[in-house]
């Protein structure tokens, strides 16, 4: 059987940064969602570029 890690390492809660407070949390929220829209934005002209190349003719 293979050992599968999950959740966050026990080192890094002890050792870095304290949890954001009560208030940070919008904040901390915004910039997640943002930066998720950046990655899936960035996915989606991938994928456009990429079926937009299948669409041309080979040119012989």
């Amino acid at each position: 059987m293979e050992m599968v890690p999950v959740g966050w390492s026990v080192r890094a809660l002890m050792t870095g940064t304290p949890p954001p407070s009560p208030a940070d949390v919008p904040r901390r929220a915004a910039e997640l969602m943002a930066a998720y829209l950046d990655r899936a934005g960035a996915a989606a002209r991938l994928l456009f570029d990429l079926a937009a190349q299948e669409r041309q003719p080979a040119s012989a």
